[in-house]
C-alpha cells in the first residue's frame, strides 16, 4: 500500500508539473506584455508581428526543456528521458515556425540591421539545439555546460525580442521570482549530491572560482547546502531574470514593477518525495496557485493568510495586464523599480517593499556567465 501510495503521489505530481512548467515562461511572457503593449504590438511594424509571437511560443517551449534536461543529466532514467522527449517534440515544432518566420521575406525584407543582426545570431542558436539535446541524451555534457546553452539561446530570444519589440514597442513589466528557487535546482542533487560543493563550483567558474566562493562561500555542511542551493537558483532561474529586467530598466523607460514571492506554502509531507517539505520555502512555481487566485489546485495545507494572498496578488496581476500597473483601490503600493530607491515588491503575508538583495552576486554572474 505504501509503494501504491508514492507510486500515485509521483503520478500526481508529474500532472502537476508538467503543465506547470510549460506554464512558467507563458506566465512570464505574458506578464511581459500588457493589453496596452500588445494592442501596440499589432498596430506596429510588421518586424514585430512576424517575430514576436513565434519568438515568444518559443521561449516557453524551451524555458520549459532546460529544466527537465538538467533532471535527466542529474537522473538518467528511462521515465527522465521519456519526460525530457516529450518536451522537446513541442519545443521542435516551435523552433520550426520560428525558423520560418524570422526568414520569411516579410521578416528580412523589413528588418532593421540591428534586428538582423540579432535574428542571425537567434537562428545560429536554434540550429545548434540538435546538437545541445545530443549530448544531454549521451550524457556526455555537464548539467552546467547544458544550462550554459540552454541560456543563450533564452537571453539570444530575448535579445532578439529586444530589437524587434522593445525599441517599437516600450511595455511596462512586471517580473521576479521565487525567494527558494534553490530548492528545486541546488547543485548537489543526483549524482552530485555528494560531491563537494567547492568542487561543483569550480567546475563551473575555473579561474574564477575564488570569486564565485567569496560570494557562494563554502566552508561547513550547512554553509555548502546553502551556497548549493542559492547558486543552483542564481544560475538556473533568478539571474536570467534579473539580467532581463536590468536590460529593460537600461533600454526602455516604461514602468518596471520587480516582484520577489517570498510566501512558502505549507505542503503536505511527501510532496517532495523523501525531501522535507518544511525545508522547500518559497520554491521554483509555488507562486502560480496565488497569482491565478487558484489555491485548491493542489492539496496543500491552506489558511486565511493564504487566501488574502491570493486575493491581493491576483489583483495586482489583474491590474498590470488592464493597465500595465499592479497598483489598484485598496492594494499597497507598488512602486516602480526606476524609482530612485529601486524598491522591490516581497510578496508574503503581510507584503513589503524594500531594497534588492544580493546584487553583487548578479554583477559577478554577469561578467562569469555572460548575461
Amino acid at each position: 500500500m505504501g509503494l501504491r501510495l508514492r507510486s500515485i503521489r509521483t503520478r500526481i505530481f508529474l500532472l502537476v508539473l508538467l503543465p506547470v512548467l510549460s506554464l512558467i515562461a507563458l506566465y512570464g511572457f505574458a506578464t511581459f506584455l500588457t493589453a496596452r503593449g500588445a494592442l501596440n504590438l499589432g498596430q506596429a511594424s510588421t518586424i514585430k508581428s512576424a517575430t514576436g509571437e513565434p519568438i515568444g511560443a518559443f521561449l516557453s517551449q524551451i524555458d520549459a526543456e532546460r529544466p527537465l534536461a538538467l533532471v535527466y543529466l542529474a537522473a538518467p532514467t528511462g521515465a527522465n528521458l521519456a519526460v525530457l522527449q516529450v518536451q522537446q517534440n513541442k519545443t521542435t515544432a516551435t523552433a520550426t515556425s520560428l525558423s520560418d518566420a524570422l526568414n520569411s521575406p516579410d521578416t528580412m525584407n523589413n528588418a532593421t540591421p540591428a534586428e538582423k543582426q540579432a535574428i542571425a545570431v537567434l537562428l545560429k542558436d536554434v540550429k545548434g539545439l540538435p546538437a545541445l539535446r545530443a549530448q544531454v541524451r549521451s550524457q556526455i555534457i555537464s548539467k552546467y555546460r547544458a544550462l550554459d546553452g540552454y541560456n543563450a539561446l533564452v537571453s539570444d530570444s530575448y535579445s532578439a525580442l529586444d530589437q524587434a519589440i522593445l525599441e517599437q514597442t516600450d511595455a511596462p513589466l512586471m517580473a521576479g521570482w521565487n525567494k527558494d528557487e534553490g530548492f528545486n535546482f541546488t547543485l548537489m542533487q543526483g549524482p552530485d549530491t555528494h560531491r563537494p560543493y567547492a568542487e561543483l563550483a569550480r567546475a563551473i567558474f575555473r579561474e574564477r572560482t575564488e570569486a564565485a566562493l567569496r560570494l557562494y562561500p563554502s566552508g561547513s555542511p550547512e554553509t555548502d547546502a546553502a551556497s548549493a542551493r542559492a547558486l543552483g537558483g542564481d544560475l538556473t532561474i533568478i539571474h536570467p531574470t534579473w539580467a532581463w529586467i536590468e536590460a529593460q530598466k537600461q533600454s526602455g523607460r516604461a514602468a518596471i514593477f520587480r516582484f520577489r514571492f517570498d510566501r512558502a506554502p505549507l505542503t503536505p509531507q511527501g510532496w517532495f518525495g523523501e525531501r522535507d517539505s518544511l525545508g522547500a520555502g518559497a520554491f521554483h512555481a509555488g507562486e502560480l496557485l496565488y497569482v491565478f487566485d487558484n489555491l485548491h489546485a493542489c492539496p496543500w495545507l491552506i489558511d486565511d493568510a493564504d487566501r488574502a494572498l491570493a486575493k491581493l496578488a491576483s489583483s495586482y496581476w489583474v491590474n498590470f495586464v488592464i493597465s500595465g500597473d499592479p497598483n489598484g483601490s485598496g492594494l499597497p503600493l507598488w512602486p516602480s523599480y526606476r524609482s530612485a530607491s529601486a524598491p522591490v515588491m516581497m510578496l508574503d503575508t503581510p507584503p513589503e517593499t524594500g531594497p534588492e538583495e544580493w546584487r553583487e552576486r548578479h554583477m559577478f554572474l554577469k561578467q562569469a556567465v555572460g548575461n
